[in-house]
């Protein structure tokens, strides 16, 4: 599933995340993967219900949390994503695009020096982490193009 929604197959993906959990019903990843489908997709209520469910299933797993607070992000639900993102920084506090996506959540209600907080310590994971390496939930981000993102977003010189 996971390298179907890399390779932009989501209605595939959905489908085999469907299949799988009438086998695997609880499966956490299974339901995480699928949500990721399904945001992908567009059927963000059914995505955010999916996030939920895996989160039932597996209340300390990071990646639904995350997801979750991409999902409701996107909704304009800014305290309720605040709120995933940084459960899903508590449960692993590596996951450096949770911590990057509170801080954009944060300057977008104006509270840049908060904002620019979080940014600097993303930059910080980033940059113990080997320039050719990629990160979040997917592997998707290369962190030399993160590290040059975020030095921008702090230093405001865009």
């Amino acid at each position: 599933m996971r390298q179907l929604i890399l390779d932009g197959h989501n209605a595939l993906a959905q489908v085999q995340g469907e299949s799988a959990l009438s086998i695997y019903a609880n499966n956490v990843h299974i339901l995480t993967l699928l949500a990721w489908a399904l945001a992908n997709l567009g059927k963000l209520a059914q995505a955010e219900e999916t996030c939920r469910a895996a989160i039932r299933v597996d209340p300390m797993a990071s990646a639904p949390h995350y997801l979750l607070g991409q999902i409701v992000s996107d909704s304009q639900r800014f305290s309720d994503a605040m709120q995933h993102f940084q459960t899903s920084i508590y449960l692993n506090p590596g996951e450096i695009l949770a911590i990057i996506e509170l801080g954009n959540i944060l300057a977008r209600l104006g509270r840049r020096q908060e904002a620019r907080r979080e940014w600097q310590a993303a930059l910080d994971h980033l940059l113990r982490k080997p320039a050719n390496h990629f990160v979040g939930p997917l592997d998707r981000w290369p962190v030399k193009t993160l590290i040059d993102d975020l030095t921008c977003m702090i230093h405001e010189n865009c």
